[in-house]
């Protein structure tokens, strides 16, 4: 089955009603291919309204499929079909945009004039090739033989230009391509957003025999975030940029050329590295550090501080002059990185754990209180991975228990803890590095007892959900039985539903405010089972 990824934003300033104008996204090309964007829309009729794509691409806005036909017809099911293929570089498009617009608007290609109307927005990772480095999945950066920043550089997701040896470490190059004679540049990012902590990198590489052309720099980038300069901290920038008389390290908040946002420093001949940067919502500490001599220099940033968002880590090793050559073309361009880690600025709270659901049919989640005053929020999953959990509370604070009254009948439940000093959930113990103290739990309550329907052998999941409704088939059916999903809010409203067949897996999107709402299987007009779903946006 298509693998299909959702996503959707709901303007502000739109009221949440029963049935609000969305649009979303229900499968984005894969990275390279030439494959259609499909989308949904809801709260409108089909006949009166249209939807806008847009692909950003190095820089620049571009409406598909083409600017003489930029409209994408909404289809009686409220989907929506759009080629984003249809020509130059298309299939290495860093985003996509899409807007629902009333039918009779005229087509007008000014983003912040469509602006005001339901959109979505979603960001692709540049690549497809995978590597798990230091305990963390990086994507390695190529757009084929194309330009594409920093410096319309070629990125290559070659052997030869990203490796691990047989230590583990890994390796970043810069190699030479004969045929057609480009030299080919190289990038690694992090699957997963870190936020507020310390970020560690430890360098087996004489940085300071770069050649003069060629930077190399790990930091955090947000594609999500152009109004905000990305979000980009340059933990360290080793370069001299093509003069060799320039300093060859530096520490940067963007922009550069704001006042005191670069640090610029020399480093000798040191063949091991350790550089450190400590982000807090207060300041950024930089230090560079050698195991025999200690730290070798540092620098704290007051200034515009970034705040936390969906930035990522990204390495990359690159030319910065005009023709993309280096100044030595006989030499060898290679960085080797031994570590990249990262520290939560407070730890997850101590001895976690969760009943089995035998008090009061209840899974009872308890932990060590910290001494210093912390709030606290609950985070749970079917799965062990804590980056699919979802939380089941808001921040509480000095608390060390909590009753989940909503398990599932017969579920199967891990459970998760962070905290953090506000009650704004900033400064926390971070979901996204994972935790050790995680528990799990087998809830027995009815109250949302998500069982496999076992006449139609279906399961909803995940409960709690954010909005995505996965239904999976305990029994593949094979007679091209077809079934109804009805979707039921709290006062009995029916505000969704859709067929399914027997397939192994299907999802949908809930678009619908935070509450408690009812699912049901229908065949033939007999309802087979009922179970009910609590939304946690």
């Amino acid at each position: 089955m298509k693998t299909h990824y959702l996503l959707f934003l709901l303007l502000a300033g739109f009221s949440l009603v029963a049935n609000p104008q969305t649009i979303s996204f229900t499968h984005l090309p894969a990275w390279g291919s030439s494959e259609n964007l499909e989308g949904r829309v809801t709260g409108v009729n089909y006949k009166e309204h249209k939807v806008q794509v847009f692909l950003y691409y190095e820089g620049s806005w571009w409406v598909k499929p083409y600017s003489m036909w930029p409209n994408t017809t909404i289809n009686p099911d409220n989907s929506f079909t759009c080629d984003v293929t249809t020509g130059g570089a298309d299939i290495y498009a860093a985003r996509y945009l899409a807007f629902l617009l009333p039918k009779n608007a005229e087509n007008n290609f000014n983003l912040p004039d469509l602006m005001q109307f339901p959109h979505v927005l979603f960001c692709r990772v540049p690549g497809n090739r995978k590597i798990n480095f230091s305990g963390i999945d990086w994507t390695i950066k190529s757009a084929g033989n194309n330009r594409v920043g920093p410096n319309s550089n070629i990125f290559s997701d070659s052997d030869e230009n990203v490796y691990k040896d047989i230590s583990g470490k890994l390796h970043l190059k810069i190699n030479h391509n004969k045929a057609s004679d480009a030299y080919q540049c190289a990038e690694v990012i992090a699957d997963t957003s870190f936020g507020y902590g310390t970020y560690r990198f430890i360098i087996y590489s004489g940085l300071d025999s770069l050649d003069k052309n060629v930077v190399f720099s790990p930091f955090v980038w947000d594609e999500y975030a152009d109004n905000e300069h990305y979000r980009e901290i340059d933990f360290f920038e080793a370069s001299r940029w093509g003069n060799s008389n320039d300093p060859n390290f530096q520490y940067v908040i963007q922009p550069w050329n704001v006042t005191d946002n670069r640090h610029r420093f020399e480093i000798g001949s040191e063949k091991i590295t350790i550089h450190e940067a400590l982000w807090t919502k207060d300041s950024i500490v930089f230090r560079t550090m050698n195991g025999d001599k200690g730290i070798l220099h540092s620098w704290v940033y007051k200034g515009n501080i970034p705040k936390p968002g969906k930035e990522n880590i990204r390495i990359n090793l690159w030319l910065n002059s005009v023709d993309q050559k280096p100044s030595n073309p006989g030499k060898t361009i290679e960085v080797v990185i031994s570590e990249v880690s990262f520290s939560n600025l407070i730890q997850p709270p101590q001895k976690m754990k969760a009943t089995r659901g035998e008090l009061n049919e209840e899974v009872l989640i308890t932990w060590e209180k910290s001494s210093t005053p912390l709030w606290y929020r609950i985070y749970r999953s079917e799965t062990d991975d804590p980056l699919t959990a979802v939380p089941i509370t808001g921040w509480a604070m000095n608390i060390s228990e909590f009753n989940d009254k909503t398990a599932g009948a017969g579920m199967h439940f891990y459970y998760f803890l962070r905290c953090a000093d506000n009650a704004l959930g900033s400064n926390s113990s971070g979901l996204a590095s994972g935790y050790s103290y995680s528990s799990e739990g087998w809830g027995r309550g009815q109250t949302t007892g998500l069982q496999p329907d076992r006449k139609s052998g279906f399961i909803f999941y995940p409960n709690p959900s954010t909005g995505i409704i996965r239904i999976k088939s305990a029994s593949p059916q094979a007679d091209g039985s077809e079934y109804r999903i009805l979707v039921h809010d709290n006062q009995g409203r029916k505000i969704h539903q859709m067929a399914v067949d027997g397939s192994p897996e299907t999802e949908f999107m809930l678009q619908q405010p935070s509450g408690i709402y009812h699912l049901a299987i229908e065949k033939n007009g007999e309802i087979l089972e009922q179970s009910t779903v609590i939304l946690s946006r």
